[in-house]
């Protein structure tokens, strides 16, 4: 994905810059980037309907390692809890 190789990305609209920023920046605005069809990070699609089911995310991950930070840090969390 485009979010883990690089530091600023621009979105163009007919033209027209209508976002640019960090790839989290951009990236979080998946309503927007839907309704003008730009596809978004799987793994930011999966997290964000994982929260929607009401898994304790606090934000969609932007890249797969970022993901698998939040996942695991889940896991420990309920592991403990578990015990």
């Amino acid at each position: 994905d485009v979010a883990e190789y690089t530091d600023k990305v621009l979105v163009l609209e007919k033209g027209k810059l209508t976002l640019s920023g960090t790839p989290e920046e951009v990236f979080l605005n998946t309503e927007y980037l839907h309704r003008i069809g730009i596809g978004i990070p799987q793994v930011t699609d999966l997290t964000e309907k994982l929260m929607q089911k009401g898994i304790g995310l606090s934000h969609p991950a932007i890249t797969v390692a970022q993901a698998e930070q939040m996942l695991m840090a889940l896991y420990w969390k309920a592991k403990e809890g578990s015990e």
